[in-house]
């Protein structure tokens, strides 16, 4: 029985010298065994504070229950400005991060 709670697996990223949120201009999720994209559709990215989705449970389809790493990769307009990976995985419910640090400073 799954619960009804949404979750989602973010990774916030801030200034080093002052702790300020960093607004990409875009980013994008790669899976790596296969270098499939499976970014979500993020329509407020200037009014984000700094949160980007890795996945959510609406990635489900897109992660196995088994460990799956998947790259994110931040934009300002055309340069990379950070690059990390991940490990998540889902149950039958619910995706969850297995590895990786979403509190990131630039």
């Amino acid at each position: 029985m799954c619960t009804e709670e949404f979750r989602i697996v973010p990774i916030i990223i801030k200034n080093s010298s002052d702790n300020s949120p960093v607004y990409l201009t875009s980013y994008k999720v790669l899976r790596t065994n296969d270098q499939v994209d499976i970014t979500l559709p993020d329509n407020n990215l200037p009014d984000n504070s700094g949160y980007y989705t890795i996945v959510n449970d609406n990635s489900a389809g897109l992660v196995t229950n088994r460990d799956t790493e998947v790259e994110f990769t931040g934009y300002i307009n055309d340069s990379v400005v950070i690059q990390r990976k991940f490990v998540v995985r889902r149950d039958c419910c619910h995706v969850s991060l297995v590895s990786g640090e979403i509190n990131c400073f630039i």
